[in-house]
């Protein structure tokens, strides 16, 4: 058996494919590495006006359940609040979560409504938000280097760009239902926080860590994208934590 078994859980607008760099790397260290498209997202054809936070954790929460022992589940940007919902249904299941650049909200939170707050403001994504429907959005073609990957090459910019796919919002208006005590589950939390990020500040990434405590913050001098801008060391947190 490997040392871990990772689900990694992509983020608004992305899908699977955006863990290609990660992935082969944690295979190459030793661990099993699962990987998902949410309900709607990448290759999956769910419609958009069926997608819902509680049908990607569901989604999340089937893949937990396929594995043969506990997971480390990874969550980046809207994937957070996702793994934190999950994580909810299946405890036993979870050995650790791990925030990437993400939402870590709390109970009763949603994450159009951590947008909101002031420390949100800085924020690239809603001068290149393109509302494409009553139920989706997308995000600027010629934004999308400033938003997500202002570091990244031009070639994983070009990637970013060619597969993102339009972004159902209903998941970012709903309430969690997590545990009301935020010390819960703190012992296996684990954030790690992007410095230079135009999608999620990370000064409220900060505010959300230190009202969510975590058992261990490790920082990266990078986008939004670390898994493409720099996933050698995401890797090395990763399969250090």
């Amino acid at each position: 058996m490997s040392n871990k078994t990772f689900v990694l859980v992509h983020g608004a607008w992305l899908g699977a494919w955006c863990w290609d760099q990660v992935k082969p790397l944690l295979t190459a260290a030793g661990h099993d590495v699962v990987v998902l498209d949410l309900p709607g997202s990448g290759a999956d054809q769910t419609p958009i006006a069926q997608v819902t936070l509680q049908g990607y954790t569901d989604r999340v929460v089937e893949t937990i359940n396929a594995q043969v022992q506990p997971v480390t589940l990874v969550g980046h940007s809207m994937g957070g609040i996702v793994i934190s919902q999950a994580n909810e249904v299946v405890p036993d299941r979870v050995e650790k979560l791990v925030y990437i650049s993400a939402y870590l909200l709390q109970a009763g939170e949603s994450l159009y409504g951590k947008t909101q707050e002031p420390e949100h403001a800085g924020s690239k994504l809603f001068t290149n938000w393109v509302q494409t429907s009553p139920e989706a959005a997308s995000v600027n073609p010629d934004g999308v280097k400033e938003v997500f990957c202002a570091d990244c090459s031009d070639a994983d910019v070009a990637v970013i760009q060619a597969k993102m796919r339009e972004q159902a919002i209903a998941p970012f208006a709903t309430p969690l239902t997590v545990h009301a005590d935020a010390k819960q589950y703190a012992e296996k939390r684990f954030y790690i926080e992007t410095m230079q990020d135009n999608t999620v500040p990370n000064i409220i990434q900060q505010k959300m860590y230190t009202a969510l405590p975590c058992q261990k913050v490790l920082t990266m001098a990078t986008s939004h994208s670390p898994f493409a801008a720099n996933p050698q060391q995401l890797v090395e947190f990763l399969t250090t934590l």
